[in-house]
């Protein structure tokens, strides 16, 4: 291998590790925001979002495993490997990428259900709560095998020997990608034909809007992790011509092998980039959401408390007579309202508006009053 070769191969390897880091940062954080809101505010806790937040925790537990484990493979550091190591970083990166791509198919019977069921109660919270944690309890057993076929050789992480490495290359992009795309396009179809005998315009503006938020969802999965799978399963076939041509004093083409590392490297972060890219999803298509995580990103609460604690200090600080009376009747009116949008719900623009006509004449009026107070404040 030449030094530029060497140099080439570096560079990749540095800049997939740092885009490898970047994604697992904003996921761990986009996530953490999504299960904040859910812990905070009951009104978010229907059945699409308790599902979010299910494939959320999934999704962290992948980053938190899955992006250390690549980043040591690429940069070859033997170590921190052990075969404790090996075996459990394995299992739960197949096992949490199970449960994630499952989490979707039920997402999409779920707008099934919403778009062809009319009349029909959705799924109660506990319902869906008891639908997550079973596919949690089906899929990490089924990637027990996955646990069991990896050990630590010479400080790296390779297959249990005899182990049938294209059936378990197979097995786990099957029903981590191939099966749950499969089980989702036929739901999809499912409920095209179904809702066939409803017009376009009776669906509801909610309906449409979750309808909107899971078909992204669904179809940023499919970009990010379809092409990863697809080509290491082309590297894997690759490999074994390589090896079979090397047994017959062939020698393979080297310059081939590497370009395929390359961009499965570079895949790779992009398949790491589905989880990382959910909670922006939910940020520009689920406006609950959005509040809940403005309220961290963009300091909106910080923001509310101060406004609140402002007017409070403006009418204790009041000059006396008639025009601090009325100043302070404003302020308080006004801080009253205020405290009554933070409730168990994230701040709208609809909790906003709960004043009347005649309290929208009354701040007119004392707008003077109250300029006057806040500039001796």
């Amino acid at each position: 291998m030449t030094t530029a070769t060497v140099h080439l191969m570096t560079q990749d390897v540095l800049v997939a590790c740092i885009m490898l880091s970047l994604t697992a940062l904003v996921g761990l954080l986009g996530n953490l925001l999504m299960m904040r809101a859910l812990w905070l505010y009951k009104n978010l806790r229907i059945d699409f979002f308790i599902l979010l937040g299910s494939a959320a925790v999934s999704d962290m537990l992948c980053l938190c495993v899955s992006v250390p484990r690549h980043i040591i493979y690429l940069t070859w550091a033997t170590d921190p490997i052990t075969n404790t190591w090996c075996k459990a970083s394995k299992y739960l990166e197949v096992g949490s990428g199970f449960v994630a791509a499952y989490h979707l198919v039920f997402l999409a019977v779920l707008r099934g259900i919403l778009l062809t069921s009319r009349g029909r109660n959705p799924p109660t919270p506990a319902q869906t709560l008891i639908l997550a944690v079973g596919l949690w309890a089906i899929a990490l057993p089924v990637a027990i095998p996955f646990l069991l076929n990896t050990e630590e050789v010479f400080g790296f992480c390779q297959y249990v020997q005899n182990t049938d490495v294209e059936r378990d290359v197979w097995l786990q992009h099957s029903l981590s990608c191939f099966v749950p795309v499969a089980l989702i396009i036929a739901v999809y179809v499912l409920a095209h034909y179904m809702g066939k005998r409803y017009f376009q315009d009776s669906y509801t503006y909610r309906e449409k809007q979750i309808s909107k938020l899971v078909t992204v969802i669904v179809s940023v999965f499919v970009v990010c992790q379809l092409p990863f799978r697809v080509l290491d399963l082309h590297v894997l076939y690759k490999e074994t011509e390589a090896q079979k041509m090397e047994a017959e004093g062939n020698l393979p083409d080297g310059d081939t092998l590497e370009s395929l590392y390359i961009a499965r490297n570079y895949l790779l972060c992009l398949m790491m980039a589905d989880k990382a890219v959910r909670p922006v999803i939910y940020s520009k298509l689920a406006p609950e959401l959005a509040e809940a995580f403005d309220e961290v990103i963009n300091c909106t609460m910080c923001h509310r408390a101060y406004t609140q604690g402002r007017i409070r200090r403006a009418a204790g600080r009041g000059g006396g007579g008639e025009g601090a009376s009325k100043a302070n009747g404003h302020a308080n009116g006004h801080a009253t309202r205020i405290a009554s949008t933070s409730s168990n719900a994230p701040l709208t623009a609809e909790s906003l508006d709960t004043g009347s006509d005649s309290a929208i004449e009354h701040d007119k009026e004392k707008h003077d009053e109250m300029e006057i107070v806040q500039l001796n404040v």
